[in-house]
């Protein structure tokens, strides 16, 4: 049964991913990992018993509202490989998220836009298989999602332009031009109140 107490390790990982040494911070997103991947193997085989998956299924949603936040924050840090633990939590996430449209809804516009500027992210591992969990997650509607959450996905590339880490301010800046080049031509209304803040963002980054 999908039965154990949350609290006490939710109280280590919120101390765990604040911390200044980024290896425990990076162990911090190692133990989400294991609860989605544990969570994901208990509703697997409560598949069979709709009583049981409806109640484990509540369990990981409100499981979801404390950790997935916390997964936002680890996507954005200064450290590639505590992005890359937090990578691996997102994509574990998904496995049960995918086809939940309620858990979609809820998440997805804080997750969307830092997966999708870890594809250019500098370090090869945080990249390579970011475009693996966005192909994972996404198939083939990329666009769709990007468009969908416009302002998300605008607000957080402006605010990554401004980091002390210039391997995220140069993902940014790749991001921005991805969205002109192969985003906006297909549909341009979603991101037109954000193209002055964009445009600011890149020149800003020219005095880099």
């Amino acid at each position: 049964m999908y039965e154990f107490d949350l609290t006490r390790i939710l109280n280590c990982i919120i101390k765990g991913v604040d911390h200044i040494n980024r290896f425990v911070r990076e162990i911090s997103y190692f133990v989400i990992n294991a609860i989605f991947i544990a969570s994901a193997q208990v509703l697997l085989i409560s598949d069979e018993d709709d009583k049981n998956k409806a109640v484990h299924v509540e369990r990981f949603k409100s499981f979801c509202k404390d950790l997935v936040p916390i997964v936002a924050q680890g996507l954005a840090d200064n450290w590639s490989q505590v992005r890359y633990a937090a990578s691996q939590a997102a994509r574990s996430f998904y496995l049960i998220a995918k086809n939940d449209e309620g858990l979609r809804a809820e998440f997805d516009p804080l997750l969307v836009p830092r997966m999708c500027l870890n594809r250019y992210y500098v370090a090869e591992g945080v990249k390579i298989y970011s475009n693996e969990t966005w192909r994972l997650v996404h198939e083939d509607k990329g666009k769709e999602v990007i468009c969908k959450y416009a302002k998300e996905v605008s607000e957080f590339y402006i605010q990554q332009s401004l980091a002390d880490n210039h391997a995220v301010r140069e993902a940014s800046c790749h991001c921005i031009g991805e969205l002109c080049n192969k985003v906006a031509i297909v549909n341009p209304e979603p991101f037109k109140p954000y193209v002055k803040d964009l445009m600011n963002a890149l020149l800003d980054c020219f005095k880099d």
